[in-house]
């Protein structure tokens, strides 16, 4: 997982996509949930850095969704944090701005 951030952070999607997606898989198959929401947010931020906003978005809401099961608080504060820029990029500034603001008061 930490090779496929490094590979996103350099620019390096396609070998970033291998890499989080062999992580994605073994995090599945050794159930996982935290691993595997956080995989997830990291496959999310590819998506992200490629323009691919709506992609984003739909990853980062089921890492969102794993986040909360495990009840990892600052796992769900990044991925919330995450969509909500998106949000902004896509121009849904409201529901953005919600999202800051419940991150603000939490």
């Amino acid at each position: 997982m930490l090779v496929g951030g490094i590979y996103t952070d350099l620019g390096m999607f396609d070998s970033s996509s291998k890499k989080l997606q062999a992580a994605l898989q073994l995090s599945q198959v050794s159930a996982n949930k935290l691993l595997e929401a956080e995989v997830l947010y990291k496959i999310g931020k590819n998506s992200y850095y490629q323009g691919l906003h709506s992609d984003a978005l739909q990853t980062w809401q089921t890492a969102l969704d794993l986040a909360r099961v495990v009840n990892c608080n600052s796992l769900e504060i990044s991925v919330r944090l995450s969509m909500a820029n998106a949000l902004a990029d896509l121009g849904n500034y409201p529901i953005a701005m919600q999202i800051y603001m419940e991150l603000l008061r939490n």
